[in-house]
Formats: structure tokens, sequence, C-alpha cells
């Protein structure tokens, strides 16, 4: 029995193709969430598009740090998928480029040998989980699912916050982001 996996505002697709190491993949031009997929492998790119197949989002790639940094600094990315293989200070580079709002990046690290300590420490730093690859298609569906419903549950409240003036139970506003509701 197949289950049907779906994020929060995006419609289902059909035979859509992937493709490899092109510079900017696009699966729809009316997804809601954007995908950076930061690897210097081909193949990690098309597992990714593979397994997010039949789900509409927008996926743009990047082989190195700093084309994943000129594509982040342009905005509109909602999630960053960035591999360990790149280096330790690649991931955290990339986290250290995010600004601290609610609206900000979800970085989801993939890694061939994730282990308790790569996932203790990129939770602690701020990232949003550690994925094993190869990636399983359910997990990362679940994962890409639950960053996309964070943001999206995060920015109805930011929204909420801007109309009202005040704060909203469950939303957290770093000091560094108080900038982002003056």
């Amino acid at each position: 029995m197949s289950k049907k996996s779906s994020l929060p505002g995006l419609k289902p697709l059909s035979g859509v193709p992937s493709a490899l190491c092109a510079p900017s993949i696009a699966c729809s031009e009316t997804s809601t969430v954007t995908i950076l997929s930061l690897s210097a492998n081909c193949n990690d790119h098309a597992e990714l598009q593979d397994s997010l197949a039949g789900i509409s989002c927008r996926t743009i790639t990047a082989n190195g740090l700093q084309d994943g940094l000129q594509l982040l600094q342009k905005g509109g990315i909602s999630i960053v998928v960035c591999d360990s293989s790149l280096g330790d200070d690649a991931w955290r580079e990339i986290l250290n480029r995010i600004p601290p709002r609610s609206s900000s990046p979800a970085l989801i690290v993939s890694s061939s040998c994730a282990d308790e300590h790569l996932w203790t420490e990129v939770l602690n730093l701020g990232g949003f989980d550690v994925i094993a690859k190869p990636f399983q298609t359910e997990e990362l569906r679940y994962v890409i699912q639950t960053a996309a419903g964070t943001l999206s549950h995060a920015s109805r409240r930011v929204e909420a916050f801007e109309k009202t003036g005040r704060a909203q139970p469950g939303l957290r506003v770093p000091a560094a982001s108080a900038s982002v509701f003056e």
C-alpha cells in the first residue's frame, strides 16, 4: 500500500523529468517551497529529485559552497540540503549565513556517515535535521514535509504578529531579528 505525501501548499505533479547537475531545476513555477541541493556529487542532486518526484517543489542545485552561498544570498530558498562531504565548514558556513528569523531556510545536512555526533552538532548549532545517504524516499519526504510545515507555521505566526503587534503563542523571535518586525 503506497502512501501519498504532500507538502503544505503543494500539489502533485505528473511526469516531471529530473535533470542531472543543471544549475537550476524547476519542478513547478507555482510552488511555495524551494529546495537548494548543495553537493559536489551529481548523483545526490538526482537522488533528491527522484525521491521528491510527484511533489510540487522547485529544486535548485549547487555543486560547491560558493555557488550555494550565492544562491542563498539571492533569497527565496525554503530548505537547504547540504552534503557533509563538502567538509565540516560547508554546512556551518551555510548555517552562519542564514539570518536568525522564523522565515529563514531550514538546513538539513545529508551524510553517508550520519551519526549521533553529527546529528547533535547540527541540531545544537541551529540546523533542522540530518538525513542519511543513500536517501530513503519516505524518510526524505517526511523530513522535507516537516521542514516545510515548520516554515509555513512560523510564517503564519509572523503574519499574525505583523497584523496584531502582539507575540503569538509558540513564536520565538531571536533578538537579532527584532528589526524584521519594525
